[in-house]
């Protein structure tokens, strides 16, 4: 009985109406709280993401990885990443023992850059480890909010960190009050899992008061896994110290990357460590996000129109694509819609060149992109970008098609 209901709260949380949301949520929490108190067992096993490891394992063969790597590196540093990749998984064995279970935390499974990176990595870092003897186990796991307020509070620390400029969001007690709350509503949901793990992965800010939570609860229970934090932002308002951006930082990302270890480690993206990390106790490591090597292989062009076709039937907002396509000089632009990743603007910029003749008829746009179900904004910035890309259609009806929401291994033929 237990674990068909929380199957059923993963699986419908985000498919309740928006304005039913104000009201189911905070009745699902309750639920997978109490559950987690009864029998924690059933939130342990099934509210995680699950994936067909058979479907992966045809992927991702060693023949497969090396075959990749060499034809982007060449044989010889091919052979030089493998070999390093395979010595840090004996090192983490070395570390971790002979069950190593990494518990993954982070917003949603699905529509943003770190669902798209979780999604392949896990499955090739699992099997990976299988092949060198290593029982390796990520179990990725997503908040549960009480209020879709929770997002339009997380999209403005999104906002605020990434703005040089003041963009004039307070948060006021309240604000801070919602998102203390549903952290520690979900460090309820998951306490009964921390004994039983050696690390805990957490991604962004929408994690980080939970992230308090099972760092105070470590503290108090002599508990010995460790804690990482990665997070995949610009920091343009830290760097420039905007004022809000501070705010931020003092009520938010201090109370609990404040808490971590020195041998831990919290992650930012290339060029974006702020000078407040040096308040820091624990290590500071920059690194570019990563993509699934296998999936963005060269394929032949019949498979690539097989599988265009198929977006055009399942995928397609606005505009056309054709065998006769192929032949053109195709530029492809793609992003969640998120108004930090300039879809909008290369819409419009596109518009405005086919208006002044600047862009030769032999070229193809073709743009593709969704939006992440922690994201409030996104809807409204996709019906934006569509209703561009509507106008440049009635005037130029062979410049442009927009795709929605590819799959990863559909992502490979539109480039």
């Amino acid at each position: 009985m237990f674990k068909g209901i929380v199957v059923f709260v993963k699986n419908n949380y985000f498919k309740i109406p928006p304005n039913f949301q104000f009201i189911v949520w905070p009745f699902f929490v309750n639920i997978l709280k109490v559950i987690s108190y009864i029998y924690p067992s059933a939130i342990e096993k099934y509210l995680r993401y699950e994936y067909d490891a058979e479907f992966y394992k045809k992927i991702y063969t060693e023949e497969n990885i090396e075959k990749a790597y060499e034809e982007i590196y060449g044989e010889e540093k091919a052979n030089k990443i493998l070999n390093e990749f395979k010595e840090e998984l004996k090192r983490l064995k070395e570390v971790g023992g002979k069950k190593i279970i990494l518990e993954i935390m982070n917003a949603t499974f699905s529509g943003g850059g770190v669902a798209a990176i979780l999604k392949s990595l896990i499955p090739f870092l699992e099997l990976c480890a299988e092949r060198e003897g290593i029982d390796l186990e990520f179990r990725w796991r997503i908040l549960y909010p009480y209020t879709p307020q929770f997002y339009n509070i997380t999209k403005g620390i999104h906002n605020i960190i990434q703005s040089p400029k003041k963009l004039k969001e307070k948060f006021y007690s309240l604000l801070i009050k919602t998102f203390k709350k549903a952290g520690k509503d979900n460090f309820t949901i998951y306490k009964n899992i921390l004994p039983h793990i050696q690390f805990y992965y957490c991604e962004d800010p929408q994690v980080l008061s939970f992230m308090e939570h099972i760092l105070e609860e470590r503290k108090k229970k002599n508990y010995r896994f460790g804690v990482f934090f990665r997070l995949h932002i610009d920091t343009t308002g830290l760097k420039e110290k905007n004022s809000e951006a501070l705010e931020i930082w003092n009520k938010i990302f201090k109370p609990s990357l404040g808490k971590l270890k020195e041998e831990e480690y919290v992650i930012f993206q290339p060029y974006n460590i702020p000078p407040q990390a040096k308040e820091l106790f624990s290590q500071k490591f920059q690194l570019p996000p990563g993509i699934d090597i296998l999936r963005y292989r060269k394929m032949p062009q019949e498979e690539a129109g097989e599988i265009l076709e198929r977006l055009m039937r399942n995928n397609l907002v606005c505009g056309n694509f054709k065998e006769e396509d192929f032949s053109k000089t195709i530029i492809s632009i793609g992003a969640r819609a998120d108004k930090w990743k300039g879809l909008i603007e290369s819409a419009q910029s596109i518009k405005e060149l086919l208006e002044e003749n600047r862009i030769p008829s032999y070229i193809k746009f073709i743009f593709f992109g969704g939006f992440a179900d922690d994201d409030p904004e996104g809807g409204r910035l996709f019906s934006e970008l569509k209703g561009i890309l509507e106008c440049v259609l009635a005037k130029y009806p062979h410049s442009v098609v927009f795709f929605k929401n590819p799959a990863p291994s559909e992502v490979k033929a539109i480039y």
